[in-house]
């Protein structure tokens, strides 16, 4: 089980990428879940810079998981919900 805030962020990321594009980012309802769980994560991360590093690698995967989807736009779950969270970036 992980310890901290970056092993549960290293878990969630290996499960993007070992399903590829099957995972549930297709489904709306499992994505917003994801999304919510990275973001509690992320939260919990001491520095924004620590916190802007996380977002753009998950923001890059999600990019290589659904060609076309622009970086911007797979990074603003993410941004949205820390900012919902009152966390810094």
């Amino acid at each position: 089980m992980p310890k901290d805030s970056k092993d549960c962020l290293l878990v969630m990321l290996e499960a993007l990428r070992a399903h590829g594009a099957t995972f549930s980012l297709y489904d709306a309802d499992k994505r917003e879940q994801w999304f919510d769980a990275l973001a509690q994560v992320m939260a919990a991360l001491k520095t924004p810079d620590q916190r802007v590093a996380w977002v753009a690698l998950v923001a890059d995967d999600v990019c290589k998981r659904i060609p076309g989807v622009p970086f911007a736009v797979a990074a603003q779950p993410l941004l949205d919900r820390l900012k919902a969270l009152e966390v810094s970036l």
